[in-house]
C-alpha cells in the first residue's frame, strides 16, 4: 500500500497550522504524529 497526500493545509480559525505539507507513506513505513492535546477551556 502506499499513502501520499499533497498539499495539506489546516487553520483553526485564524491561526494557521499547516501550510503545503507534502506526506508520503510507503509499504512498510510507520509514522507517528504526536503532539500535546487540551481542552479549549484550559488555555
Amino acid at each position: 500500500m502506499h499513502i501520499q497526500m499533497q498539499n495539506i493545509h489546516k487553520a483553526f480559525g485564524t491561526n494557521q497550522v499547516l501550510s503545503g505539507v507534502d506526506f508520503e507513506l510507503k509499504d512498510g513505513e510507520v509514522h507517528a504524529l504526536m503532539g500535546r492535546t487540551e481542552p479549549a477551556n484550559l488555555r
